[in-house]
């Protein structure tokens, strides 16, 4: 059977159990409650796998990184029994491009579809992952684990092949959504439960949990949440509103709320949506234990990409390349695995570890793939951090990369310093003169800087007159530059096989085959 059809059938399935899944759920919580708590049911001996994917989520706005409001209680609870990754950034600062790192463990422009931009067309039609491009689903289906995609988005779609590998691919849909009471992590976690309530308790599984919710908060009232901290009104500049959505140093128009509201407000409007999402992350990891799954089910919780408040001229958006946008947490609960492996497991499974060294978006599948036994494919761009947990290497990686932004560029991360390069368009007039204060600036299109990164990997970037020696500096631009010339070939060469079987160049082939860009083609 496809995995179109089996998605389907599966689908229908859930949706036939659903409501008795849910009355049975309420049946359970008022038991609960009748005898004061609820017994963890015993566990099977099925495997999980959970990469919980968050939305515009900022790593210093977590109170477990000092943040001065208590916005993650649960996750600061999940750390305490797992490791957080303290520099992980991102490979892009938008939904698309982020997303197809996380289930691909390639960088994201290997699915961005040779269409030129003067061609008007939905951001969604130009990105499909070629299939000689790996998938973590693929991987994990292919090991005999249920998958399952639980999608708070249109964008990541059939259409780009991102359902490939998921035997359910539960998305949120634009006719479906008049029907639904409640949307986005709510219904999404709900889903998610409906599911693993299918599977037989000694079945392994892996599922992808997109939480969208911080997107919608600057246009959706929400009075418990956007109230929930005493606004700080330290800051009573009120930002002014753009007529798009891709402007600079103002609010996107999409993002308006309708009123005026100080940038301190928003940030407080911000800061309880993570709070609200953390409560509900909470109420699923309770949930998880009560149905004897959390103890086997390894759990991932990434920020998928930030957002700026201002740092580096956006509000409320992102689509640059600063650390605002790009630095995000990354929280991994490993389960123990069989006894065999127990003694590097007693090292992996030491809760509250904070690890500084450098993670990227595209490590978490092949980490996850290795943690679990299971071969990481020929073509995934990632490190597995598996020798890092286990005290064999210190770092495996030297630079994190991003690019797929708003405006062309890329970024490079380094120990202490990271180099970006944004390329602006003669065609953007408007963006222009925003950017520069002119449509027609003296030093060309290009803007260069070099940013001096914090002390463990702060998200936000050192204000610093210094600049890197030279020799660092011409370090980080030829990684930068080696970089995109081997994701651009890489590109290249992937999205011409969607269209021919004879590709030229073998030797090129060979050279990007041998660095790791590219698999075996289909």
């Amino acid at each position: 059977m496809g995995n179109a059809m089996l998605a389907g059938s599966m689908r229908d399935c859930r949706n036939q159990t659903k409501s008795g899944l849910f009355l049975t759920g309420l049946l359970a919580l008022a038991l609960c409650s009748l005898v004061g708590a609820c017994q963890p049911i015993e566990p099977g001996k099925g495997r999980g796998v959970l990469l919980i994917a968050i939305d515009e989520l900022r790593l210093d706005h977590m109170s477990a990184m000092g943040y001065d409001r208590k916005t993650t209680p649960s996750l600061d609870s999940l750390i305490d029994k797992s490791v957080l990754f303290t520099r992980t950034y991102s490979t892009a600062p938008l939904l698309i491009p982020a997303h197809t790192s996380l289930l691909t463990g390639c960088y994201p422009a290997v699915a961005s579809r040779k269409i030129p931009k003067r061609i008007q067309i939905p951001e969604s039609n130009r990105w499909h992952v070629p299939e000689s491009v790996p998938r973590l689903s693929i991987e994990f289906l292919s090991a005999d684990y249920s998958t399952a995609a639980f999608m708070d988005t249109e964008s990541l779609n059939k259409f780009g092949a991102y359902d490939h590998g998921f035997q359910v691919f539960d998305q949120d849909e634009r006719q479906d959504r008049r029907a639904r009471k409640e949307r986005g992590g709510l219904a999404l976690s709900a889903a998610l439960r409906n599911w693993l309530a299918e599977l037989g308790p000694d079945r392994n599984w892996f599922a992808y949990l997109h939480l969208r919710d911080l997107s919608r908060i600057w246009r959706e009232a929400n009075p418990k949440w956007d109230d929930y901290f005493p606004v700080e009104e330290r800051d009573s500049f009120i930002p002014p509103v753009g007529s798009t959505d891709d402007v600079f140093f103002t609010i996107p128009r999409s993002r308006w709320a309708g009123w005026p509201r100080t940038l301190a407000a928003h940030e407080q409007r911000y800061d309880g949506a993570i709070r609200r999402i953390d409560s509900l992350l909470g109420t699923l990891f309770r949930n998880l234990e009560l149905e004897g799954l959390f103890g086997n089910t390894t759990i991932c919780v990434v920020g998928s990409y930030g957002l700026q408040f201002g740092e580096s001229g956006l509000l409320l958006r992102s689509g640059l390349l600063s650390a605002n946008e790009l630095h995000v947490p990354w929280i991994l609960r490993l389960a123990p695995r069989d006894e065999s492996s127990l003694k590097k497991d007693l090292v992996n499974l030491q809760g509250g570890r904070r690890l500084t060294h450098l993670a990227s978006l595209v490590d978490i599948a092949p980490t996850l793939l290795e943690w679990e036994g299971l071969p990481i494919p020929s073509g995934m761009h990632g490190h597995s951090h598996i020798p890092v947990l286990n005290g064999e290497a210190e770092s495996v990686r030297s630079h994190a990369f991003a690019s797929e932004g708003m405006v062309n560029g890329a970024v490079v991360f380094g120990e202490e310093w990271a180099f970006e390069e944004l390329r602006f368009s003669a065609k953007s007039p408007e963006l222009l003169e925003q950017w520069f204060g002119t449509s027609n600036p003296r030093g060309g299109l290009v803007e260069q800087s070099f940013h001096s990164l914090q002390p463990q990997g702060s998200s936000a970037e050192a204000a610093s007159s210094s600049k890197p020696s030279a020799d660092e500096a011409d370090a980080l631009k030829l990684a930068l530059a080696d970089w995109e010339q081997n994701i651009s070939q890489t590109r290249e060469i992937l999205q011409t096989s969607l269209e021919s079987d004879h590709i030229e160049d073998e030797l090129l082939i060979q050279r990007l085959t041998e660095l790791g860009y590219l698999g075996e083609l289909r």
